[in-house]
């Protein structure tokens, strides 16, 4: 969806920043650390069910 994606140039920054500092996980906006926040908590069967009709519904056709 249009909403998920991201501007190459500050996905770039904000990677080379996290590499300055140190970090080896760069996760360029608060939209996807919220969603790595909520993968972290929800159950593994859910997250199955849920990444498997997401990706038939946005995958390649």
């Amino acid at each position: 969806p249009g909403w998920m994606w991201l501007d190459a140039d500050k996905v770039v920054a904000a990677a080379l920043h996290d590499l300055a500092r140190g970090r080896s996980l760069s996760i360029p906006d608060p939209r996807y650390k919220a969603l790595m926040g909520m993968v972290k908590v929800t159950p593994n069967a859910l997250l199955g069910g849920i990444t498997s009709r997401t990706g038939r519904k946005y995958g390649p056709q």
